[in-house]
């Protein structure tokens, strides 16, 4: 599917590190062959809780990781609110810890930046 003009799309990324362990993510493909950004949060080695981090693919997309699970289309962003939904996404605090139960907190994150990504009026 291709975003109108000066648009991008975004999508929810699964990845399986485990068969215990599924982690989650927002992918923006900013050009064809899966050029894009992953905005995600990960633990941090050597330190406790979890931590925002902002990817660039320049060349195959999510798809192309041997933990790729799935890739679930959530909507359109404007190429110039980029960089404005990176910092929205820093601002939303990462979880103090990787699993609650069997739950992985990194999927909680994306929710919440959904949400707060539509009330801004970013996500399309």
């Amino acid at each position: 599917m291709a975003p109108p003009k000066g648009y991008y799309c975004l999508y929810e990324i699964q990845a399986c590190f485990s068969s215990e362990s599924n982690h989650y993510g927002i992918y923006v493909q900013t050009d064809e062959g899966g050029v894009g950004q992953f905005f995600h949060v990960r633990c941090a080695v050597g330190k406790t809780g979890m931590m925002f981090e902002r990817q660039y693919f320049l060349g195959p997309g999510p798809e192309a990781l041997a933990t790729f699970k799935n890739k679930t289309y959530i909507g359109i962003v404007k190429g110039e609110d980029l960089d404005r939904m990176a910092d929205i996404c820093s601002t939303i605090d990462a979880p103090e810890t990787q699993f609650i139960d069997s739950t992985c907190q990194c999927g909680t994150w994306v929710d919440k930046v959904h949400g707060v990504l539509k009330a801004q009026g970013i996500l399309g």
